[in-house]
């Protein structure tokens, strides 16, 4: 009986977690799938996750780029916008207007 308590305990909070989880709409992006900018015109690739909503700025250049799974070239962990205009079409997909001023380790 009290393995059943500790087994039904144990869903109930997982069910709880999952529940809350599930309405939560952060725009948040995961390490490695993203570069932000840390200075006009050059970015740097993420190394934790973050929220653009809560970091960039309303400068002129886009906030963030996504390398496409398409493109799978090594770009190294900083690039500038030459390097983003002369990769091949699709490669890089602009997000968000701005300059990310959050921070980029964990």
């Amino acid at each position: 009986m009290k393995n059943f308590k500790k087994v039904a305990l144990s869903l109930l909070v997982v069910g709880v977690a999952l529940a809350g989880s599930a309405f939560t709409n952060a725009k948040t992006f995961l390490p490695g799938d993203r570069y932000v900018q840390t200075s006009p015109g050059t970015y740097q690739l993420i190394t934790a996750s973050y929220d653009p909503d809560s970091f960039c700025d309303l400068t002129t250049n886009p906030c963030s780029f996504v390398q496409q799974p398409s493109d799978p070239t090594n770009y190294g962990s900083t690039i500038n916008l030459s390097t983003i205009t002369s990769a091949p079409a699709g490669s890089f997909v602009a997000s968000d207007q701005g300059e990310y001023t959050g921070p980029l380790v964990p």
